[in-house]
């Protein structure tokens, strides 16, 4: 089985700053990422969970697959982003089967 490197990317963000994200996503020419609800978790401040409400608070889950190139871009946008709000990024390197998907 081949197999070719790519950079996964995590994104943990806050529900109204997702749009801007995904503009630096497309930026970046990243094709395909998912978008995943956060429910709970525990953070810097303590402990969060949604509760059912939903308010500025809500954290997201972007999951993407991308080139190297694409994954610096974006990480450079995204530094620049956390700079003022919160929120992490995680990047690891995975092997896929099917390069030219990402």
């Amino acid at each position: 089985m081949q197999t070719h490197t790519r950079k996964r990317l995590e994104i943990w963000i806050e529900a109204p700053l997702l749009k801007r994200a995904e503009d630096i996503l497309e930026k970046a020419g990243v094709l395909v990422f998912a978008v995943f609800d956060g429910r709970e978790g525990k953070g810097l401040s303590g402990a969060w969970s949604d509760a059912g409400l939903k308010d500025v608070h809500d954290m997201r889950l972007i999951a993407a697959i991308m080139s190297d190139e694409a994954a610096e871009a974006v990480c450079l946008e995204m530094a620049a982003l956390f700079a003022r709000y919160p929120g992490v990024v995680v990047l690891s390197d995975v092997h896929v089967m099917r390069a030219e998907r990402f």
